[in-house]
């Protein structure tokens, strides 16, 4: 009866109203998930600073191989320790690509920033190459000394990188060396903990500039 269908009409309405009120309520309590970014070192006068045998860029391809990554590091979350050794995760946050990717990317940045190297290369690059580099990250985090990350002093951020460097003829590793740093948070909060991250990273990546240009200088050096 029309009485029926518009009783139906409305309780059906009601329900509706209900679910969508339900809904945006949801949405509007949800943290928006958040893309920070790190940036390379800036380019500067590496050559010159650190490695004075170089005057022109060496005539060398270099591969920067896919980093590997210790346990729990593999995704793109930003991640923290606890002071009771428990790995997590900041909420709400994350980095643009998974960590060995970000990794490796900015590694790839750096050393083409420096201009001391005639072409670097990631692993996807369909280009032979003279020498490998591989990194493997131990250290991505924010560590807190307490158990819990809430209301804690700000974190320090540890930025660790074991590389090495092999000839990609024969695979021998001519060196090994780490690159890491250290930066305290300005404060226990997502602004201070990117910024420290993105300090502790460059600084790390300066170190592996270095040592990749000093040691494929001084196979330069050695080459008749």
């Amino acid at each position: 009866s029309p009485m029926k269908r518009a009783r139906r009409a409305l309780l059906l309405g009601i329900a509706v109203a209900l679910l969508g009120a339900c809904g945006g309520g949801l949405r509007s309590r949800a943290a928006p998930l958040v893309s920070y970014v790190l940036h390379a070192p800036a380019a500067e006068a590496v050559a010159a600073k650190t490695t004075p045998a170089i005057r022109k860029p060496l005539d060398y391809a270099v591969t920067v191989l896919p980093p590997a990554v210790e346990p729990g590091l593999a995704d793109d979350g930003v991640a923290l320790v606890t002071g009771d050794s428990r790995l997590d995760r900041f909420a709400a946050s994350r980095w643009p690509d998974t960590v060995p990717r970000l990794v490796s990317a900015l590694a790839v940045r750096t050393l083409r920033n420096s201009g001391a190297i005639a072409t670097i290369n990631d692993a996807a690059a369909p280009f032979t190459a003279d020498f490998l580099l591989r990194i493997n990250v131990s250290n991505f985090e924010a560590h807190y000394t307490g158990a819990h990350a809430d209301g804690a002093e700000a974190p320090v951020v540890q930025v660790r990188f074991e590389c090495a460097i092999a000839r990609r003829s024969d695979r021998t590793v001519i060196a090994s060396f780490i690159a890491e740093s250290s930066e305290t948070a300005s404060e226990n909060r997502m602004g201070g903990v990117i910024a420290a991250f993105d300090r502790a990273t460059q600084s790390a990546l300066t170190q592996l500039r270095r040592q990749t240009l000093q040691t494929l200088a001084a196979q330069a050096a050695r080459t008749p």
